[in-house]
């Protein structure tokens, strides 16, 4: 089988190790990149958290209250709003 492939066993080794090697260093490469996504999520939600949610009025259809003060930036505003602070 060698023979059809043109190496020797020495050669063969080495074209494994060699790909054995790539592969660790794209297995290193994914884990840095999934640490990398982790971080930027962790930063999309402490912005979300920051941004808030603005207010929900109650669907008078449903039973349920709806309901929502704004939070975060949302509710900022909204009390300069109602301070006639902001239009």
């Amino acid at each position: 089988m060698l023979e059809q492939l043109g190496l020797t066993k020495e050669e063969l080794s080495g074209e494994i190790d060699a790909v054995a090697e790539d592969v660790a260093e794209v297995a290193e490469d994914v884990a840095e990149v999934a640490e990398d996504v982790a971080d930027v999520t962790e930063d999309v939600g402490d912005l979300a958290d920051i941004i808030g949610t603005p207010a929900i009025e109650d669907d008078p259809n449903t039973e349920i209250d709806e309901s929502q003060d704004p939070t975060g930036l949302m509710g900022d505003i909204a009390d300069l709003e109602a301070a006639g602070e902001y239009a």
